[in-house]
């Protein structure tokens, strides 16, 4: 049988016991009903004690099988003999249904010397009545005469119930027989491997549990008479209280230079830094030699490096594995996942600037490829380029650069195109027509370094493989790029734009004009709503009856009045009759799509129709945050698709993505991850404002799903 081993106590000193096996059911009965013949001197309680286990009490001391009277047995534990607790007795215990051809003794000193100075300490009524403990627990062993050659072994976990605390190896015991196999999955199928002890007697994992996962323990095991079984164990950890992520760079599957290091980014301060570095695996294809690194980062936010020694050798495969999965970072933060990436190191290029000569030399494989002219930081003050060794670490091609935000004021707002970043403090090499008159003359901008349109796009371009393929989220205004455009997309593709929003309105009010533009333009659009948007489930106008409470008809009310919209938006009437179907995507996920075309404009609705309120209270929000969230979708009037689907953070992530696959758009358009704060005043109550964001609670993390 499979039991947990920290089942709750059955009595006053009765906790747990893994090594222990009850006492025969006759012997139990007849040691009971003997005992009660002693009324006054000794109490015997076998109706509050677990199946196998006695419990007794005396006032001066603990009486034990025999009728030996122990006074050094704590009385607090109610006199229990325990293997683990009292030695040095043994108490050996057996299945009420085991099968002996033994007789095994019922209690037995391990130490004959203390055998002998107990004899000498007994009284002349205990040692009567040991002689009839005794005879009634020898008569007890004819009652089980056979062996428990054909029992299974007993399993025991260590972890049980639904309140377990995160961070804990798992351990699984077996006694009368060995395991032969165990293995440790949470919901999601991601195992905790362990170790099996030499000789079968317990195995424990390598890693510890996450919080917030439900686990399954399934143990093979053996008894000492070659009984095979299988049981099965289940426990679910606590949610943490904050969860901590990673900002990790390089980008899996990417290619950057030989400077660039392993960057990751912690969202909470780390307290446990010794135990997460002990987490961070680097492994080369050459035996690269390096070491981590913790600084502050940019941001105020904890920064962990690693560096090779010397520059990576060109051609190095690179893999990292941070298995961080129950991993505490401190102060009540957790860590619910592991993180791996792997990149390729490309050619040796290196761009040196020279600020003196207002020269750029770009240089591959040793070999120089081209020298431009360019204009640095103006010297001396806040505005002077910085000196030293830096790394290409993202393109970023046009942004948004305001001054306010690196603190020199005013000084400039503006589009700057082939912009590639060197710090995070926002020192970029990029395009500045507009100081073309200082170019290899004289340094005169804010701190970058600028060049022609013609040379910054040659830099851009030649410095192939430089900076990561999974850039750092730049939390700054982006030009929209218009995807009609022929710089929106690769050649050898048609223009398409993908929308995904929280509610089946929001590219109305948010995204118009330019998908009003779009479609017109017949650029064809996929829009993605990720709730069913049903908020009370009442549409009521003020001055007219208070309709009754269905939020399935008025999310699809909602959803036919933005298929009306958009039917318009296409040059057709209004009520064109749309064609309807259902996709089928991971994770078992059916979600109702519209399809309308006419001519060359054609759009394509996808509903989700995830519950903005599903059971539990559980809002989008939490299924972005907090580890274990679970969302159910909401089957609207008139649906072709009736089933309901469940959504984790991981699913939704997987449906998103799989629609992505599916229409290859060119650009897409979402809500605002990064919204601006706001101060709440009687002019400005809080709605559905996300935490203190000028924002829906579900727009920002629809837009971080995305």
């Amino acid at each position: 049988m499979l039991a947990a081993s920290d089942a709750p106590a059955h009595g006053p000193g009765i906790g747990r016991d893994t090594t222990s096996r009850p006492i025969p059911g006759p012997c139990r009965a007849r040691v009971a009903a003997r005992r009660g013949a002693s009324a006054g001197t000794l109490a015997w309680r076998t109706d509050a004690a677990p199946r196998g286990l006695v419990e007794y009490r005396r006032g001066s001391g603990a009486l034990d099988a025999r009728g030996v009277v122990h006074r050094g047995l704590s009385q607090r534990r109610c006199g229990v003999f325990r293997a683990d607790r009292q030695p040095p007795f043994r108490y050996p215990l057996f299945p009420l249904d085991s099968q002996r051809t033994e007789e095994p003794p019922c209690f037995t000193p391990d130490a004959p010397q203390y055998r002998t100075s107990l004899q000498h300490r007994r009284t002349a009524v205990l040692a009567g009545t040991a002689a009839l403990a005794a005879a009634a627990l020898t008569a007890c062993s004819s009652a089980d005469a056979n062996t428990a050659s054909d029992k299974p072994a007993t399993v025991t976990v260590n972890l049980s119930g639904s309140q377990v605390k995160a961070g804990e190896q798992v351990k699984v015991t077996a006694r009368g027989g060995k395991l032969t196999k165990v293995t440790v999955a949470d919901t999601k199928g991601t195992k905790l491997t362990g170790r099996l002890a030499k000789d079968g007697s317990s195995w424990t994992s390598d890693r510890k549990t996450a919080p917030g996962a439900s686990y399954t323990v399934t143990a093979q095991s053996t008894g000492d008479g070659g009984a095979k079984d299988s049981k099965t164990s289940s426990f679910r950890t606590v949610a943490a209280d904050k969860v901590n992520k990673l900002d990790w760079r390089p980008g899996a599957k990417s290619t950057v230079g030989v400077a660039q290091p392993i960057s990751l980014v912690f969202d909470h301060p780390m307290k446990n830094k010794a135990e997460v570095e002990k987490q961070l695996t680097v492994e080369t294809s050459n035996d690269t030699e390096g070491s981590w690194g913790w600084i502050q980062d940019w941001s105020g936010k904890d920064r962990v490096n690693w560096r090779p020694k010397e520059y990576w050798q060109p051609g190095t495969k690179v893999k990292l594995k941070a298995r961080l999965a129950g991993v505490g970072s401190g102060k009540g933060g957790w860590f619910v996942r592991d993180y791996a990436t792997d990149f390729t190191i490309g050619e040796r290029q290196v761009v040196s600037v020279d600020l003196d000569t207002k020269q750029l030399t770009l240089t591959r494989g040793g070999q120089r490829v081209r020298t431009i002219p360019i204009s640095g930081g103006t010297p001396g003050g806040d505005k002077a380029s910085w000196r030293g060794t830096t790394v290409l670490m993202s393109k970023e091609g046009t942004i948004n650069m305001n001054s306010e935000t690196v603190g020199l004021g005013n000084s400039y707002n503006k589009m700057v195109d082939y912009s590639m970043r060197l710090s995070w403090s926002g020192t970029y090499a990029h395009a500045a027509p507009w100081n073309a008159a200082y170019f290899g003359r004289a340094n005169h901008s804010s701190g970058c370094i600028g060049m022609s349109n013609a040379d910054a796009a040659a830099t851009a371009a030649g410095w192939a493989g430089g900076g990561s393929s999974h850039p750092r989220p730049v939390h700054r205004p982006v030009r929209a790029v218009d995807p009609s455009s022929t710089d929106a997309y690769a050649s050898g593709g048609e223009p398409a734009l993908l929308q995904v929003m929280a509610h089946t309105d929001d590219d109305l009010y948010f995204m118009n004009p330019d998908a009003e533009h779009l479609v017109r333009a017949g650029v064809p659009v996929v829009s993605v709503y990720v709730t069913a948007g049903e908020a009370i489930g009442k549409n009521w106008v003020s001055g007219m009856p208070k309709p009754v409470l269905d939020k399935a008809a008025y999310s699809a009310a909602r959803q036919q009045g933005l298929r009306q919209a958009y039917a318009t938006m296409l040059g057709l009437d209004a009520s064109t009759p749309w064609q309807t179907s259902v996709l089928d995507l991971p994770g078992g996920v059916r979600a109702e799509t519209n399809v309308l075309a006419h001519g060359r404009r054609r759009a394509q609705l996808v509903f989700l129709n995830i519950a903005m309120l599903s059971p539990g209270k559980v809002r989008i929000p939490a299924l972005w945050a907090e580890p274990g969230a679970v969302m159910r979708s909401l089957p609207t009037t008139g649906s072709p698709c009736q089933d309901m689907s469940t959504y984790d953070h991981d699913t939704l992530v997987d449906m998103l993505a799989a629609i992505m696959d599916g229409c290859r758009p060119t650009v897409i358009h979402t809500l605002d991850t990064d919204p601006e704060f706001q101060a709440h005043d009687a002019a400005h109550p809080k709605d559905n404002d996300y935490g203190s964001c000028s924002d829906h609670r579900d727009h920002t993390p629809t837009a971080l799903f995305t």
